[in-house]
């Protein structure tokens, strides 16, 4: 039983160094890390999943803009792409 305990402890603290691990990756060293946003959107694609999902990406995308970027930034829409311009 407590061979299992252990098993189950070390496992959970592999997952959570992992947890760790992406999360210093996606916010310090990963090329794009320069440009501003939530840091959960940049850690987890679960995010940008969930708004997918819920059909909201246009209002997601335009609280980002309104947010994180500049008086240069804009939407185009076009067709079913959303793009975000900053120059």
């Amino acid at each position: 039983m407590a061979e299992s305990l252990n098993a189950v402890y070390v496992s959970l603290a592999a997952l959570f160094m992992a947890l760790l691990g992406r999360i210093f990756y996606m916010q310090r060293l990963h090329p794009l890390s320069r440009f501003p946003g939530p840091w959960y959107a940049t850690s987890f694609s679960i995010v940008g999943a969930i708004v997918s999902a819920k059909g909201r990406e246009h209002v997601w995308y335009q609280y980002l803009v309104e947010k994180y970027g500049g008086k240069q930034s804009r939407i185009v829409h076009r067709n079913t792409q959303i793009l975000t311009r900053f120059r």
